[in-house]
């Protein structure tokens, strides 16, 4: 007799009938982009998710921030939706990125950004997203690659554009009492300003827009998430133990450390 088993994936969104049930929630930004890199752009995500606690009515239980996605548990108080808590999160949390970006002059990121499919045209395949989180983890490999090769070209392409802007300028001579010259030449350097701050006039999100809401139906299930939310940074290497990772629930749980963010007790 054959028996079959069927592993029930997470959804794209959460379900209307499913908005006040406790859920792990999966929150990345596009292609993978390794955009958390400083403490900076941790504590503008860390006060976002504060704003949702205290304006919001957002329950976080348990959380992890990595460099480029956010893993929590969390549920909401009656007469909110959780989809409209998220929405908002990845809403304030992008602007404030965005604006770390620009001042980080991290400008091939935000060219990945406005060159990403989806925000072009306004529609994503499940393909462009990486289908469901277990087809995402194995084109992270492929998707970094491409990173590199789209940063590498963005300097290459910057480079060239700013030698031939090097040259273009050097042909304007402009002699005394040469009027139209001086008109010419200042139209151009309008022009070449106009260019390079437009480019950067950025004003979309940094995160996908699935969510692989999963509901928490069971014991075994909650602990299977908690122990994934534990034990991420320690998996990527970046501490060996999982309440050494700063922005972790791990800290509250393991230590009794709040200072980073409070959490709702476990009833």
């Amino acid at each position: 007799m054959r028996l079959l088993f069927f592993i029930k994936m997470p959804s794209l969104r959460i379900h209307k009938e499913n908005e006040d049930l406790i859920h792990f929630i999966t929150i990345t930004t596009i292609e993978w982009i390794d955009i958390f890199t400083k403490r900076e752009y941790f504590d503008v995500l860390i006060n976002c998710l504060k704003f949702c606690q205290e304006s919001l009515g957002l329950f976080l239980y348990e959380y992890v921030i990595m460099t480029n996605h956010i893993h929590l548990i969390g549920a909401v108080k009656k007469g909110f939706e959780l989809s409209k808590i998220i929405s908002s999160f990845k809403s304030f949390s992008s602007k404030e990125i965005i604006k770390l970006l620009k001042q980080d002059k991290r400008n091939y990121i935000i060219k990945m950004l406005q060159e990403y499919p989806g925000l072009r045209d306004g529609t994503r395949s499940q393909q462009q997203e990486g289908g469901n989180p277990g087809q995402q983890k194995e084109n992270i490999k492929q998707s970094q690659q491409q990173i590199s090769n789209k940063k590498n070209n963005y300097r290459q392409n910057k480079l060239q554009k700013s030698k031939k802007s090097q040259e273009v300028s050097s042909d304007f001579h402009v002699g005394a009492g040469s009027f139209f010259d001086l008109m010419s030449y200042t139209e151009y350097k309008k022009k070449i300003l106009y260019q390079k701050y437009s480019k950067n006039d950025f004003k979309g999100t940094i995160w996908q827009r699935e969510n692989w809401p999963e509901v928490i139906e069971t014991e075994r299930f909650l602990d299977q998430k908690i122990n994934y939310i534990y034990n991420n940074p320690v998996k990527k290497g970046y501490v060996s133990r999982s309440e050494d990772w700063l922005y972790s629930s791990a800290r509250n749980r393991i230590l009794k450390d709040n200072s980073i963010i409070c959490l709702e007790d476990w009833e």
